[in-house]
């Protein structure tokens, strides 16, 4: 005879849902964390130009302008103006369709 199937005996010892949640939570944010880092890099470093501008669709536009923005309030928290100045002005630049140089 086959024993019954219990699914509560195998999440008996998931007691620290809690922890489970916080643990979760704070893994995304160290992604989170590590991809603006990452975007920062990437855009500062390579920059863009008014051609590339022309060729992206409007939701790639508008993608990159709300990562943009994000990514200012996110340096803003931490007090790194100098990281919003240079994505003010990518953000400008994306704006007005203008070229975007990277940082030397």
């Amino acid at each position: 005879m086959m024993e019954e199937y219990n699914d509560y005996e195998e999440y008996e010892n998931f007691d620290n849902s809690q922890e489970i949640k916080e643990a979760a939570e704070r893994a995304r944010e160290a992604a989170l964390k590590k991809a603006i880092a990452e975007n920062y890099v990437k855009l500062t470093t390579k920059g863009f130009n008014a051609q590339q501008i022309a060729l992206w669709s409007i939701s790639e536009i508008e993608d990159m302008m709300s990562t943009i923005t994000y990514m200012i309030e996110y340096f803003e928290e931490l007090e790194a103006y100098e990281k919003c100045a240079q994505l003010v002005k990518a953000r400008k630049c994306l704006i007005n369709q203008e070229s975007y140089l990277p940082l030397m």
